[in-house]
C-alpha cells in the first residue's frame, strides 16, 4: 500500500487533529517535530497529503514555506544538500545556502525540510554518511528560518534518542504519535 500524496489531499481524511497539532506546534515556534508511529499507521501521509496542502494554501500566523522533501536512503547527506541546491563538496554551508535559496526563491519564507522514513538513516546510511547528515542538520538549528518534520518507525525511537538529532533538553521535543486514530499519546 502507497502513503497518500499531496496530489490526494482531497481524499485524505481521519487526521484533522494532528494536522492542527502539527500546525500548532509550527505557529509555536517549534522547529524540529517527530512523527512517530508503527510501520503503516500513515505518517508520510499526515505530513503529505494533510500537512503540506494546507500550508501550501497559506495559513494565518504561518509560511510561508520552502518545502524541500528527501528520503535519507543510504546517501542522506547527499541527498539534503541535493535538496538544499548545494553539492556536497562546496565550500558553501547549508545554513548559508538556505539564506541564499530564501533570498532568491521567497523572501520572507522560512525552509521546511521534510525528512520520510528517517529509519533509514539508522538502516540503509554508513556511519560516516550519517555523521555528515547529522552534523549538516545540527548546523542548521541556528539558522532561525529552519524548521523540519521527520517521520519515524516507533521501532527505531531508540536510535533516535541516542542520535545528535535528539533534543538536548527534553522539553524542546515535539513528538506526534500517530499509533491510531482513535488514540494519541504525546511528548512535549
Amino acid at each position: 500500500m502507497r502513503p497518500f500524496a499531496a496530489d490526494d489531499a482531497g481524499s485524505f481524511h481521519g487526521r484533522d487533529a494532528e494536522i492542527v497539532e502539527l500546525i500548532g506546534r509550527l505557529r509555536a515556534g517549534q522547529r524540529e517535530i517527530f512523527v512517530i508511529g508503527p510501520s503503516g499507521s500513515g505518517k508520510s501521509s499526515l505530513v503529505a497529503a494533510g500537512l503540506l496542502p494546507r500550508l501550501a494554501r497559506g495559513l494565518s500566523g504561518l509560511g510561508p514555506f520552502v518545502v524541500r522533501e528527501l528520503r535519507p536512503g543510504d546517501q542522506p547527506f547527499s541527498r539534503l544538500c541535493q535538496v538544499l541546491d548545494v553539492l556536497p563538496g562546496q565550500p558553501l554551508a547549508a545554513t548559508e545556502r538556505i539564506g541564499e535559496l530564501l533570498t532568491h526563491r521567497a523572501p520572507g519564507a522560512s525552509v521546511l525540510i521534510v525528512v520520510d522514513q528517517l529509519e533509514e538513516l539508522f538502516t540503509q546510511a554508513s556511519s560516516e554518511e550519517r555523521e555528515r547528515f547529522l552534523d549538516a542538520l545540527r548546523a542548521l538549528r541556528v539558522e532561525p528560518r529552519y524548521a523540519a518534520i521527520f517521520t519515524l518507525r516507533a521501532d527505531f525511537s531508540g536510535a533516535l534518542m541516542e542520535s545528535s538529532l535528539w533534543p538536548e533538553r527534553p522539553a524542546q521535543l515535539a513528538r506526534v504519535d500517530v499509533s491510531s486514530p482513535y488514540r494519541r499519546t504525546r511528548w512535549v
